[in-house]
């Protein structure tokens, strides 16, 4: 047995026991530690790692690296905390179901659709439970079963992820593109995250018509259960804050940073956060507020990014035992891996080997050190199986477990729910992708 072969059964060895731990909840950013205190040492008496490599690429680039990411993912979560602060987000919502009226389907509908929207700039854990206590009660009032509005909620965050700027910096980052691949931007990407994002927010609607279609009409009491503490509407010119992020990105050509930034400012000062009368906070206090909040709930993020940009850093040198011993294995066909990816969705479960926001980076390296695929299309494989299976119906997602316990819903039966209308949105993907990039 060849040097390369045993030290690959080792790896794998190890890569199984890391999936088996984050399938029994273990801690994903501790895995990443321990996933690298196994392999330096295995890359290292390889040949792969050298003291230069180790000290430098492993140890202060990678983690250092995520730097200009870290800002945006900071300023898309200091966004979601304006938008809860001023009230913006509660208003949109409350508009849409006083346009929807007593029609429970046409009100799940419309909720799923502005979701989908504000997801689409809006950033998170502390935005998603935010708006989640004002969309959810409300469809709950209508006579909607709990494990549908969970998982039409979910699945509406899940949705406008795809185009989501903060989420591509976030997997930019943690698969080290910013420093191998500095040309692959967001402006590239986006025109398939749009994509993704229409796909599955048609399929919500269609999963909203087959499990509600027949229900009958029942009058709704949401103003009742929505909130402990009634939140003026914000001004109707204030809306279109939460959109303007994406509008400036792709039809104005912004950079991120000065999108997100407009947005902000344009929500404090039309809400009117600069003199401190009326009752509202001067607007010092207000961006004080809103950036530590935000900057609290994009605090475990980054912690998380830094460790996995040094273990992603170790599986990149790593890669070259898969390459020699599993080469020959891994499909080199882009139609024969978006047939693996769309009918293998289900690995991407509890964080598994197709989800790039859980064990997924250590795949992903292995096949883009191949040099067979392009990067868009390998990244959006692994980014739109990882939105459909860790973000939208996965319990491993902690504003997903929120979700669950805040509606009294099992994770069985929301996974029952929300996984099956999201693996048919993966398989559209993976074709739609195959069409457009492959």
């Amino acid at each position: 047995m060849s040097m390369e072969v045993l030290f690959t059964i080792i790896l794998l060895i190890s890569y199984l026991v890391f999936v088996a731990y984050i399938m029994k909840g273990g801690n994903l950013l501790m895995g990443f530690i321990l996933m690298s205190v196994v392999w330096i040492p295995i890359g290292v008496i390889g040949g792969q790692i050298d003291w230069a490599t180790f000290n430098g690429t492993i140890m202060q680039t990678a983690p250092s690296n995520i730097g200009t990411n870290v800002v945006l993912i900071f300023v898309g979560s200091w966004l979601g905390q304006v938008m809860l602060k001023t009230g913006i987000a509660s208003t949109i919502i409350r508009k849409a179901v006083e346009l929807g009226g007593d029609k429970p389907l046409f009100t799940a509908i419309l909720l799923s659709i502005l979701t989908t929207l504000i997801f689409c700039s809006v950033y998170g854990a502390g935005a998603v439970i935010g708006i989640g206590i004002i969309v959810m009660p409300i469809m709950l009032s209508l006579g909607i079963p709990k494990a549908v509005v969970t998982a039409s909620y979910i699945m509406s965050v899940g949705a406008g992820m795809y185009s989501n700027a903060v989420i591509f910096a976030e997997k930019q980052a943690a698969l080290l593109l910013n420093e191998t691949n500095p040309e692959y931007t967001y402006q590239i990407y986006q025109k398939v995250g749009v994509v993704g994002t229409v796909v599955q927010l048609i399929i919500i609607i269609m999963m909203l018509i087959v499990m509600l279609g027949r229900k009958k009409k029942v009058s709704h009491a949401w103003a009742v259960s929505t909130a402990q503490t009634p939140q003026k509407d914000a001004p109707l010119y204030a809306l279109i804050a939460p959109f303007m992020p994406v509008v400036l990105i792709i039809l104005f050509k912004w950079n991120a940073i000065p999108a997100f930034l407009a947005a902000i400012f344009y929500a404090l000062f039309t809400c009117g956060y600069v003199t401190g009368k009326n009752g509202k906070e001067s607007l010092s206090v207000a961006i004080s507020k809103t950036l530590n909040d935000g900057i609290m709930d994009a605090a475990p993020l980054i912690g998380f990014l830094f460790f996995q940009g040094i273990f992603t850093a170790t599986a990149n040198c790593d890669a070259f035992f898969f390459q020699q011993t599993l080469g020959g294995i891994i499909p080199t066909s882009t139609l024969v891996l978006a047939i693996v990816f769309a009918v293998l969705t289900p690995l991407g479960l509890f964080r598994g080997p197709l989800s790039v926001f859980g064990v997924g980076p250590v795949l992903f390296a292995v096949i883009n050190g191949l040099g067979v695929f392009e990067l868009p299309f390998l990244f959006a494989l692994f980014q739109f199986t990882g939105i459909a299976t860790t973000i939208s119906s996965c319990v491993t997602q902690s504003w997903t477990i929120w979700a669950v316990n805040y509606n009294k819903v099992t994770p069985r039966d929301f996974m029952v729910t929300a996984f099956p209308w999201c693996w048919v949105v993966n398989i559209i993907n993976c074709g739609i992708l195959y069409v457009m990039l492959g």
